[in-house]
């Protein structure tokens, strides 16, 4: 209720000299309202705090009572001598009846009663900012001498109203109205000095109101009515400061020089007519915070301090939005700097001059709320300048790592904090000086810099809602950032500048790597400190890390697309892009080797995927082949890289992982020189035969390869033999069983450089006999490794399926014989129609039948003698389905005589084989 009082009395004051009668009223409803607001604030801040010392004492009830429950359900073993120690337990008392229920069991919770907690022992709660300032004004107000207190302040807007009323209405001769003035200051000084000692806290008050009332007195006296030189008054503005400094520091009175520097600074609005000069406005401001540096440097008093800075700054705002015009840059700028290094000399002060148990305790206020508003005013004064905001930044920015490094060198005890403090700060401007001279998104990139900064401060402060502020920061530049494309019409081509010749160098690009290097630190300083986190909180880090690649990588792969749309240059993107995310990949690694950083990681172990991804973009867009330039440094580098990583994390990534890694790496190089390969041959004009057979014989030439390094290349193959020999290659012997059985089906195989083809000595058949005896070699490979029990599933299918394969090309050589010999073309159709085609295959069939058969007796192995039988079958049905209503008298003849014959050789040379358990072996 008294807070009310007070509040509805002040603003009904402040509101009467500035729109008197309604202001009055007006004020003292606003100070009710105000009054009212934080005293219920108060109220609900205390419930909190007794909740929360009620919990804490529920639950210690429980845990000692859990703690009784077990000690009466133990057995006591009996002893002779008893003794009992007494143990006490505090702050709870156990009632008499707690303590009989003991000595039963059934009792297993016995009643017990809490005396009152005591001061210590209430919890303490985290104020915000509105509870301190109440608690301050109720504390101002309420201690000490009250009446004094209010008193004094009413009697200082007394004097200044009389002054300012006495001006406009011309009551008194000038002369009069100042000495009456001065000599209720002195009045003042004199009585508060005689009282120090008898009356120390009205002696104080009586004293700050004085130099109060000679600082409005000497004010009014030079700017309104120029009764005083300004030489004079500034001379005599400096002894006020220095007195009033003095007195406070002699006496240790805070109290009195935040009355006389509250006094001073009010003069001159208590006094303003609206007129007169700026210049002299700062001035003695600029005297007003001189004498705060020189009580800074003997007292740490942080309300002073923040009085300072908060009237400078407010005042100084409210005149530049009001006044300020281009013309007066030159007379506003010193003033400007003047602050800032005032109140930055005053951060450092504050931190050396705290008691020994908080040395290097630091005003986060001022360190970190001076350059955000000094940065603000000064983009206020110097938006028109070309360069002015980079050229500020970096100022500030050496500024701030010179009094670091200062400090550091000079090992001063306990200030870690502040230098880290100072430190961050010229990191940040240092890093905004870029987009700000490149005329980039500096908004956005500010936000996320200062959101990162917010959120390493709130992990050292261990505090949630700056963390939180910090990861709402680290967004909103995000939806700054693409306003200002939206504002700018840039939605499509949303990074890089398409105006710019710079590839990268420009500043809409930059101002997105910012944004992108601000959410990566976040990630990894939260990360560091997870142990310090919130359960809602624990995987920001995650977020964060993810949020600052997608930007690092979207802003340079739009940044190519435009630049190389610009310069008509689309052929080259997937390399490019291909370049650009290989080396971010690689920094990424050293980084996150560097800073032991294991989620990073796993993007990392992503390049093999965008990979596959650029080369699908390459397919997509008809590249002739993949190493046109930059294409093949693009893969070359890739590649490189690819296993390079593989080979840092060897020892650190889970086996399984780093094996389909390597195995996803051979099987996209192998396709990679396969295309490569097929379109050499094309550009030298050798054929479509040879063009084809390239992404056959390339995968079997990559498995010799396999095969012939696995003992001398420790690293990868030694290592991982196994994966690349069962893993990578049984896919590729599977491709190459489909390369060879396809191109001898559907291929018409070109001779050159032969005239004339000739069965087995021509480009396509070498190719395909070649696949076919790597496939078997594939499988003695078995036989050198020590994985044929986990193989051999797969590995009995070989040589059926290369029996096959075989079979097929033998087909495919008799209709290319009779393509290229008898003119017949290379269709299923035309093929169907000869009978010469037929009696050859009828004649080939038989041979072949008659040799499975003969090696199949010869070998005692019956399941071989029944393929060659059922190709015989397949013989006599083909004779009589197909070639039986034929018109062809002489390929008939020759069909069935020859086919009649060998049937009468097997018979002779080939009898079916005994069962096994009839044969002696």
């Amino acid at each position: 209720m008294a807070l009310t009082i007070i509040l509805a009395i002040v603003f009904a004051i402040l509101g009467g000299a500035a729109f008197e009668w309604g202001g009055a009223v007006f004020g003292a409803l606003s100070g009710i309202f105000l009054g009212t607001l934080m005293s219920l604030g108060g109220r609900v801040n205390q419930l909190e705090a007794q909740l929360k010392a009620l919990r804490s004492k529920v639950g210690e009830l429980g845990r000692v009572q859990v703690t009784e429950s077990n000690s009466v359900s133990e057995p006591v073993a009996p002893v002779a001598t008893p003794s009992v120690t007494p143990v006490e337990v505090a702050p709870i008392a156990v009632s008499p009846v707690a303590i009989s229920e003991k000595k039963s069991p059934q009792f297993a919770q016995p009643r017990q009663t809490m005396t009152p907690a005591t001061d210590a022992q209430q919890v303490i709660y985290r104020e915000n900012i509105f509870d301190k300032l109440t608690k301050y004004i109720l504390a101002f107000f309420t201690d000490g001498n009250v009446f004094a207190k209010i008193g004094i302040i009413i009697t200082f807007f007394g004097v200044a109203f009389m002054v300012k009323y006495a001006a406009e209405r011309s009551l008194f001769p000038v002369e009069a109205r100042f000495i009456f003035a001065a000599i209720i200051g002195i009045s003042f000084l004199i009585f508060g000095w005689r009282l120090r000692l008898s009356k120390t806290l009205f002696g104080l008050l009586l004293q700050g109101g004085g130099v109060g009332v000679l600082y409005v007195t000497v004010f009014a006296a030079a700017k309104l009515f120029n009764m005083l030189p300004l030489g004079l008054a500034l001379t005599v503005m400096i002894a006020l400061v220095a007195f009033s400094a003095l007195l406070a520091i002699l006496q240790d009175a805070k109290y009195l020089a935040l009355f006389g520097a509250a006094g001073g600074f009010l003069a001159p609005i208590l006094t303003s007519t609206g007129g007169g000069s700026h210049v002299m406005l700062f001035s003695y401001y600029a005297l007003l915070n001189l004498g705060i540096v020189s009580i800074a440097w003997y007292r740490s008093w942080r309300e002073l301090n923040l009085l300072g800075f908060v009237f400078t700054f407010v005042i100084g705002l409210s005149w530049g939005a009001k006044y300020y015009q281009p013309m007066y840059f030159n007379s506003v700028e010193p003033f400007l700097i003047l602050f800032f290094v005032f109140f930055v000399f005053i951060a450092v002060l504050f931190a050396l001059r705290q008691p020994p148990q908080l040395k290097g305790y630091v005003d986060g206020t001022i360190v970190f709320g001076v350059p955000i508003v000094a940065f603000a005013l000064q983009t206020a004064l110097i938006k028109d300048i070309q360069y002015g905001l980079a050229f500020s930044a970096l100022v500030m920015s050496a500024l701030y790592v010179g009094l670091a490094i200062s400090m550091w060198k000079r090992a001063a005890q306990g200030l870690r904090l502040l230098i880290e403090s100072f430190l961050a700060l010229g990191v940040v401007f240092g890093t905004l000086a870029i987009p700000l001279a490149l005329d980039g998104h500096w908004t956005s990139a500010a936000w996320a810099l200062e959101g990162a900064a917010i959120i390493w401060v709130g992990v050292r402060q261990q505090r949630l809602l700056p963390r939180l502020f910090g990861i709402f920061l680290q967004l909103a530049s995000g939806v700054a950032y693409f306003s200002a494309i939206v504002r700018i019409d840039r939605v499509i081509h949303f990074v890089g500048d398409s105006n710019s010749e710079w590839l990268f160098l420009n500043s809409t690009y930059l101002g997105a790597v910012l944004i992108s290097l601000a959410g990566l630190f976040a990630s990894f300083y939260l990360y560091k400190h997870r142990e310090k986190l919130h359960e809602a909180e624990a995987a920001s880090h995650i977020f964060l890390l993810v949020w600052g690649l997608v930007w690092w990588l979207g802003a340079g792969q739009r940044e190519i697309f435009n630049y190389l749309d610009m310069h008509d240059q689309m052929r080259h993107v997937a390399a490019s892009i291909l370049l650009f995310v290989t080396g971010s990949g690689v920094l990424l690694q050293r980084v996150e080797q560097r800073l032991q950083w294991p989620p990073a990681r796993y993007p990392v172990l992503g390049l093999i995927a965008v990979m596959y991804a650029m080369l699908l973009l390459m397919l997509g867009t008809y590249h002739k082949h993949p190493f046109d330039l930059p294409g093949g440094a693009a893969w070359a580098a890739a590649f490189v890289a690819q296993y390079f990583i593989l080979w840092q994390y060897r020892q650190v990534v889970n086996h399984v992982a780093l094996r389909w890694q390597h195995v996803l790496s051979f099987w996209l190089l192998v396709y990679l020189c396969s295309w490569e390969a097929s379109w050499l041959l094309q550009h030298a004009a050798l054929g479509s035969t040879w063009q084809d057979a390239m992404w056959g014989v390339i995968p079997a030439l990559s498995l010799l390869v396999l095969f012939g390094l696995r003992s001398r290349l420790r690293w990868p193959l030694a290592e991982h033999y196994a994966w690349y020999l069962v893993t990578a290659g049984s896919v590729l012997v599977a491709w190459l069983w489909f390369c060879a059985v396809g191109y001898s089906v559907f291929s018409a195989g070109n001779p050159w450089p032969l005239s004339i083809y000739i069965p087995l000595l021509n480009p396509l058949e070498l190719a395909v006999a070649f696949m076919l005896l790597v496939i078997i070699r594939w499988r003695m490979e078995f036989k050198f490794t020590d994985v044929i029990a986990a193989i051999h599933p797969l590995a009995r299918w070989v040589i059926p399926a290369n029996a096959i394969a075989g079979f097929i090309l033998l087909n495919g050589m008799i209709a290319r014989c009779v393509h290229h010999w008898l003119g017949v073309p290379f269709t299923l159709d035309a093929l169907n129609r000869s009978m010469e085609f037929h009696t050859a295959l009828s004649v080939v069939w038989t041979i072949t039948a008659l040799t499975i058969t003969f090696i199949a007796t010869r070998l005692a192995r019956r399941e071989f003698w029944y393929v060659g039988a059922a190709l015989l079958g397949a013989v006599v049905i083909k004779l009589f389905i197909v070639e039986l209503g034929n018109s062809g008298t002489l390929t008939r003849i020759i069909s069935f005589l020859s086919v009649g014959i060998l049937l009468l050789l097997i018979n002779y040379f080939s009898p079916i084989p005994p069962r096994k358990q009839e044969t002696s072996l």
